[in-house]
């Protein structure tokens, strides 16, 4: 449901995705990136932001409750959507002008392929075609 979710939000544009970007912009609802990492292509987003803003749009429009933070992403860990990025579990941001960091959660984008097509519509000339991900 949560992957479900993020989708529709990103479809409808409820925050942003950037592409080949090292950081991430709260302020203009940046929460995501999709970079090369490790040799692999990945979805990093903010964590704590982008599961409240998905956990409220759920019991919003599906009246369900989401599981907790934490047990969620062992889960995507168990099912091996996600990765451990090159800087651990954090990355940057800015806020003011000044440089601070955010617990974020890298997805493998081969792993979320349907996420990953509402963005190459979206941003079809920055991103690779369906396949070469």
């Amino acid at each position: 449901m949560f992957l479900q979710a993020l989708k529709e939000m990103i479809e409808n544009k409820k925050f942003v995705i950037k592409f080949n970007r090292d950081f991430l912009n709260l302020k203009k609802k940046v929460y995501g990136v999709v970079n090369m990492e490790k040799k692999q292509l990945v979805l990093k987003l903010d964590w704590e932001t982008v599961y409240e803003e998905v956990s409220d749009y759920i019991r919003k429009q599906y009246k369900e409750q989401l599981i907790g933070p934490k047990i969620l992403a062992k889960l995507f860990d168990e099912y091996n959507l996600i990765c451990f990025n090159q800087n651990g579990t954090t990355t940057m941001f800015w806020d003011k002008g000044n440089k601070k960091y955010c617990r974020v959660i890298n997805f493998n984008v081969k792993k979320i392929p349907e996420i990953m097509q509402v963005l190459e519509k979206m941003r079809p000339a920055v991103y690779p075609p369906s396949g070469k991900y």
